[in-house]
């Protein structure tokens, strides 16, 4: 019962009240069961899993390093509950920036869900979009977009263009395609990326604003600076009505838009935008 409530404070976002009622289920099942009791691996893998939600992912690598070790011995390697310790310790370690050892980790998750799954279950493919991830991450583009575009033509094939998980691979895949200087093809997936966040999740959405901003970098990296100051006027006048002049994002987009001014020769413009943002700076 008490795990339960943890559980619902957690989903509720109550992290506090989730991570407390954690601890005490853990103290009490270890000094009843002991360390490697499966209902105490349980106990260990939820509050991790907490520990990563607010944020301190130290805490969440040495309790998943447990559950890790202890699914490993108990279940083995192959089994569906070590695969979710290996992805969830995986997780923790690309926050720490740890990205070599979660990259071992996340080939042996995808190695054993190829195996047992095959290549084109939902769940094998949600661990090669994360292994792209964390290619990307270490800088190896090439092996990002080899994976990242297997995930992006499994899923637009099998749950279709406008699902958000498809939506979501064809940006990770667009960003690299950046990241490689394939700037036309990342232009491509961008647009239908706008789109389909204008239409499924509305025009004033902060993902779709997102998705204009790096398409306005795409159109600057291939000189075409009319179609990007188009874009980042909106996303500035969206930021300003949304957020007001002294935050960060919109401070950034002005900063955007200010570069843009000054390759298309709009220097007075340019020179206004730079005066707005050190006034918007002193008063964060």
């Amino acid at each position: 019962a008490v795990e339960c409530l943890s559980r619902i404070y957690r989903d509720l976002g109550k992290y506090a009240e989730a991570e407390k009622l954690q601890k005490q289920c853990l103290d009490k099942i270890i000094r009843l069961f002991g360390e490697e009791h499966p209902n105490t691996v349980i106990a260990m893998g939820n509050l991790g899993i907490t520990y990563q939600s607010i944020g301190k992912y130290r805490e969440a690598e040495v309790l998943e390093t447990k559950v890790m070790d202890a699914t490993i011995k108990f279940l083995g390697k192959d089994h569906p509950d070590t695969t979710m310790a290996l992805e969830n310790l995986a997780s923790t370690y690309k926050h720490l920036g740890k990205y070599t050892e979660a990259e071992k980790l996340q080939k042996q998750c995808l190695q054993t869900r190829n195996k047992l799954l095959g290549e084109e279950h939902p769940h094998t493919i949600i661990a090669m979009a994360n292994l792209g991830h964390t290619y990307e991450n270490m800088g190896k583009y090439r092996e990002a977009e080899e994976l990242e575009t297997q995930v992006l033509d499994a899923s637009t094939r099998i749950l279709g263009k406008e699902h958000p998980f498809t939506i979501i691979s064809m940006g990770y895949l667009a960003k690299t395609y950046d990241r490689l200087g394939q700037h036309a093809e990342a232009e491509k997936l961008q647009k239908q990326c706008l789109n389909a966040k204008t239409t499924l999740l509305g025009p004033e959405h902060p993902s779709t604003f997102k998705t204009m901003e790096y398409l306005a970098l795409t159109y600057k990296h291939l000189e075409k600076y009319t179609e990007a100051e188009q874009l980042e006027i909106q996303v500035l006048n969206a930021r300003c009505r949304i957020f007001g002049e002294t935050h960060k994002f919109t401070i950034q987009a002005m900063k955007n838009l200010e570069k843009t001014y000054r390759h298309l020769g709009m220097d007075a413009d340019a020179e206004m935008l730079e005066v707005y943002v050190q006034e918007a700076e002193k008063g964060m």
